[in-house]
């Protein structure tokens, strides 16, 4: 969904241009391109959007309306099935559009937290070095930094399990928290770890 909405606003920013087709590497170079940019050139009032940008970015301006509020609120967003580094990015990105991202001498700051939500066995295994691109990223790393050096991850338990039965499952998210906390760590980050798991075994319960 995430990735649709981003094409559609990046098509209309730079015509006959498809953010779907590039390579991780380079939707990451325009994600962060646009992010750090002090405008950007897009109506997200606009009649001629599709019905899925309009619920999308009805979402963020939700999400915008209750910070404005009360910090409180809400302050992370998940990502389920995040299985990349863009995926991230693309949430900064969706935040920027509605003026929920502040940047001041390249350095980006948010007051809502992004949280990565990693499900399948690959993605468990990726996680890591994932997590790891991130913390070297400069941009990124700048958010870590606005929320006090503080990242949150979610584990998917049902995916996970339907994924790779219920041993497997549980193996990699035991192997995955260790590596992640180890990595955490070594980088002197605050952090949890938030388990999206139920009692039944078919969504992944047990020790």
């Amino acid at each position: 969904v995430h990735e649709n909405a981003v094409d559609e606003i990046v098509s209309s920013i730079f015509p006959n241009f498809s953010y779907m087709n590039l390579s991780e590497k380079k939707r990451c170079e325009i994600l962060k391109m646009l992010i750090l940019m002090k405008t950007i050139d897009f109506d997200y009032d606009s009649n001629d959007l599709s019905s899925l940008l309009k619920e999308v970015l009805g979402t963020f301006l939700f999400i915008k309306n209750s910070i404005t509020i009360n910090e409180k609120i809400i302050s992370s967003y998940v990502i389920s099935m995040t299985d990349s580094k863009s995926d991230v990015l693309e949430v900064l990105f969706l935040s920027k559009i509605v003026g929920m991202v502040n940047i001041e001498d390249r350095m980006v700051s948010s007051k809502l937290r992004i949280v990565p939500l990693y499900e399948t066995i690959s993605d468990l295994k990726n996680a890591p070095k994932l997590l790891e691109e991130l913390i070297n990223d400069d941009l990124y790393n700048s958010i870590i930094c606005n929320h006090s050096n503080f990242q949150e991850v979610m584990f998917g338990y049902s995916d996970s399990n339907k994924d790779g039965g219920f041993g497997m499952a549980n193996f990699s998210l035991n192997n995955c928290q260790i590596k992640i906390s180890e990595l955490m760590i070594k980088n002197n980050i605050d952090f949890r770890i938030f388990h999206g798991r139920g009692g039944s075994i078919s969504r992944g319960g047990g020790k």
